[in-house]
């Protein structure tokens, strides 16, 4: 998943937002006037926002975490990083910041990465429920329906073929009327789920598409249902893995070589799903790792533990184990840290090279953020954002500007505001 990418500086500029390195404005908020007065000064009427005179053209930022859409400024509702890229939505849009080699940010390839959330361009007018950020595609639940954007190489856009030349920036139709309300990405594999089937596709060579193919299976290019699955609540994916909560407890398939599937035997990948013996209401997967719990009780991960993102111990769990913290709500993973919504903050644990715990302490013991209001977590690469009182927060690896600040600093350890541009 790794990659190497070339960082530029942006500056935000203009009315509607303008990289300093390009022409090409994409889609911000309303601007309260076209120019600035005389003595550079600019008026708004937006609530919530500050006025800002750029290149002598009258424009607005929002404050405290709030994002610029086209209704003006408002709140996140739902949030999920990639590897290097992160969304959200706001406003009913779906809004991407950080890297976009492969048009991840709904943008055109040609743009480098840029810490301004830009807004994702469908090609009808819709409204986007939620979001899902895979290594370098994007995907997102508007009008009931998926869509998905960005790297196709296996298929993992849903759109019957692959390779990248058919994917780029510009979001596809997955579905047509599916009634879509779950939805994860994986590596390179996508999943949606309406109130009584996981459908998937995408890369499927362990099996984390869920097909029953014989391993290793070629790749999947349309939606293809998971067998036995049904009555879904909640589904999630890691780099060649997929769960889901479903009727009959917790069910997971794909890659099983760290012990990722949770089943206690063997490291074989398994391309159908393989129940886990676990009670759990929520679920979130690292790139080879897994964690589920019971809202406000125990909580287990099971998987690669090289980092100690799923105990103490620093050995692969086969099957779950108990994680170093309980009494969270919602669970995330990364490539070697796990964070958990707990007590309305955020708790991680793991990997903290680049900051990814929210803490500068050395060690991998679980570390409180310092948030208040904390509705939503989403864990990348090596970043991690959450929803905190409506506003955005990231912390982590920068490189790629996947925090959504335009500091060229290569991580911060502490949550920064994403900018509100």
């Amino acid at each position: 998943m790794k990659r190497l990418l070339f960082i530029a500086l942006l500056c935000g500029c203009a009315g509607s937002l303008v990289d300093g390195s390009s022409s090409i404005t994409t889609p911000g908020g309303p601007d309260a006037s076209s120019s600035c007065s005389s003595d550079n000064q600019c008026t708004t009427a937006v609530t919530g926002a500050v006025p800002a005179c750029i290149n002598s053209t009258c424009s607005y930022r929002c404050q405290n975490g709030q994002l610029k859409t086209t209704s003006g400024c408002s709140d996140a509702t739902a949030i999920t990083a990639g590897t290097h890229h992160s969304c959200a939505v706001a406003g009913r849009e779906a809004r991407c910041w950080g890297a976009n080699d492969n048009g991840q940010l709904g943008r055109a390839t040609d743009l480098p990465s840029t810490f301004v959330p830009v807004q994702v361009a469908f090609p009808v007018t819709v409204d986007v429920t939620a979001i899902a950020a895979g290594s370098a595609h994007t995907c997102a639940i508007a009008n009931g329906d998926v869509w998905c954007w960005g790297d196709n190489t296996f298929g993992q856009l849903g759109i019957g073929t692959i390779d990248v030349a058919p994917g780029g920036p510009t979001p596809k139709r997955v579905t047509t009327g599916a009634n879509a309300v779950l939805l994860a990405a994986g590596g390179a594999h996508t999943c949606y789920a309406d109130s009584s089937a996981v459908f998937c596709w995408g890369k499927d060579d362990q099996g984390q598409v869920g097909d029953g193919a014989l391993l290793p299976a070629p790749v999947v290019p349309t939606a293809t249902a998971v067998a036995g699955i049904s009555g879904p609540s909640t589904i999630a994916a890691g780099d060649s893995h997929t769960c889901a909560i479903a009727s009959g407890g917790v069910w997971c398939w794909g890659a099983n070589g760290a012990g990722q599937l949770g089943i206690g035997s063997g490291t074989a990948a398994k391309s159908t799903p393989q129940s886990v013996s676990v009670s759990a209401q929520f679920i979130g997967l690292g790139v080879n790792h897994s964690c589920a719990g019971v809202t406000g009780g125990s909580l287990s991960c099971w998987g690669a533990n090289a980092s100690f993102q799923v105990d103490g111990s620093g050995a692969d769990q086969d099957q779950p184990a108990g994680a170093p913290t309980n009494g969270a709500s919602a669970v995330a993973g990364g490539t070697g840290h796990s964070c958990a919504v707990r007590r309305n903050d955020v708790t991680c644990w793991g990997l903290n090279d680049k900051g990814q715990l929210g803490s500068g302490q050395i060690g991998h013991s679980p570390v409180d953020v310092g948030l208040s209001g904390v509705s939503a977590v989403a864990a990348g690469f090596k970043h991690t954002c959450a929803i905190d009182s409506g506003a955005v927060k990231c912390w982590g690896l920068n490189q790629s500007f996947q925090l959504g600040v335009g500091s060229p600093t290569d991580f911060s350890s502490a949550p920064v505001t994403v900018s509100g541009r």
